[in-house]
């Protein structure tokens, strides 16, 4: 038998519900709100306790660990200082702990910063390494750790005196470092900042540029070494500078190319070749190039922008004094970058005793010799002309 229920759908007499019940509900629904709110507002307030205590706790952390690779590297500080700095980010609140470690001569603050970077185990969390200067015989390196973008901790390598090697007693022993400065010609206010930077260079001028000339006399009077930047034939659809020489030109023609290359740079002391992978791997071509040098008393630094390369060789059997690019150091144009490619120039002068790199005028480049200076400084690496490197 169909059941009937009436009052309680639109149209069939709306249900209306009694003074009382409604009280009720509304009551109900006011303290399940309540409860909603100061339940969220617990588990808020419980998450902030939880990542302010977090923060704090990994900044111990941190310096438990920096503190062991100290202890490890039997480093020996004169003085360490230690403090705790409140810190606030929004709703975060946390303390950053900021310690200064004071090292005598004898220590090597780079070698104590690798290992104390390289010895941080503690996932997400980030290094950033700053150098500074503070007058010739002060200098210091921060290593700030960071949680999200949030700083927790600072360490300060304080060195207060650095004693100056006798050059006399080490010039032999020392690794040196020759860095020739390449494609210089077309931007004068750029090879005036890296002159600027006022440290032994060899600078590689384009021939036959309208500045070429004029930064060749004024790096010349600042007490640079003047190389040419010969253009040389590549084997590819690359641009072909002014002054170019290629395998197809006569004798005749190759050799009033390099004349006029020679006679708008003055002060040349060596040349080295702007491209030129295919150049390079003609031995005629070389034998032709080397004749020329050879009859000038110029060196030549293969660039080696390619390995099948024999222009060091056909160097070395016409005489000319030579030598051979170790590194490029700015083949991407970012700071970090070419610091990294300085670091292996480096390790590889203190293994073979020298090394050759080369790198270009670009602010990045530029930035990263500035910040690198006092690293080669500070590892007794000397820097020298290119022309003190060659056979």
């Amino acid at each position: 038998m169909p059941i009937s229920v009436q009052g309680q759908f639109p149209g069939d007499g709306a249900f209306r519900m009694k003074p009382r019940i409604r009280k009720k509900v509304r009551v109900a629904l006011l303290l399940a709100a309540l409860v909603a709110f100061f339940a969220g507002t617990y588990v808020a307030t419980a998450l902030l306790f939880e990542s302010n205590t977090n923060l704090s706790l990994l900044a111990r952390k941190v310096d438990s660990n920096f503190s062991a690779t100290l202890s490890a590297a039997e480093a020996s500080p004169l003085e360490v200082r230690k403090n705790y700095v409140r810190k606030h980010n929004g709703t975060l609140s946390w303390e950053q702990i900021e310690v200064v470690v004071t090292l005598d001569e004898s220590q090597s603050m780079y070698s104590l910063s690798k290992s104390l970077q390289h010895g941080l185990d503690i996932p997400a969390t980030t290094v950033r390494e700053e150098r500074r200067s503070r007058g010739a015989l002060h200098k210091e390196l921060q290593l700030s750790v960071y949680f999200d973008d949030l700083p927790i901790y600072q360490m300060l390598l304080r060195q207060k005196h650095i004693v100056s090697i006798p050059k006399e007693e080490v010039e032999e022993q020392r690794p040196k470092v020759a860095l020739i400065v390449d494609d210089v010609g077309y931007d004068v206010r750029r090879a005036l900042e890296l002159l600027n930077l006022r440290r032994p260079m060899t600078i590689s001028i384009f021939p036959q540029l309208k500045h070429s000339r004029h930064i060749a006399e004024v790096a010349h009077e600042m007490g640079y070494e003047i190389m040419l930047h010969l253009p040389m034939e590549s084997g590819r659809h690359l641009r072909r500078n002014p002054g170019f020489i290629s395998p197809d030109m006569n004798d005749k023609t190759l050799r009033w190319m390099l004349e006029k290359d020679f006679e708008s740079i003055p002060h040349v002391a060596g040349v080295n070749n702007h491209q030129g992978s295919k150049m390079t791997c003609d031995r005629q071509a070389m034998m032709r190039v080397m004749t020329y040098l050879a009859e000038q008393n110029m060196y030549f630094i293969d660039s080696r922008t390619t390995s099948e390369s024999v222009a060091y060789q056909v160097a070395r059997s016409f005489g000319v004094r030579a030598a051979e690019n170790d590194i490029f150091l700015d083949n991407e144009k970012n700071i970090e970058y070419i610091k990294g490619r300085l670091e292996l120039l480096m390790e590889e002068a203190e293994h073979k005793g020298k090394a050759i790199g080369i790198c270009h005028v670009h602010p990045a480049t530029m930035q990263a010799l500035q910040d690198m200076f006092s690293i080669m400084d500070e590892r007794g690496i000397e820097l020298v002309y290119a022309s003190q490197l060659v056979n």
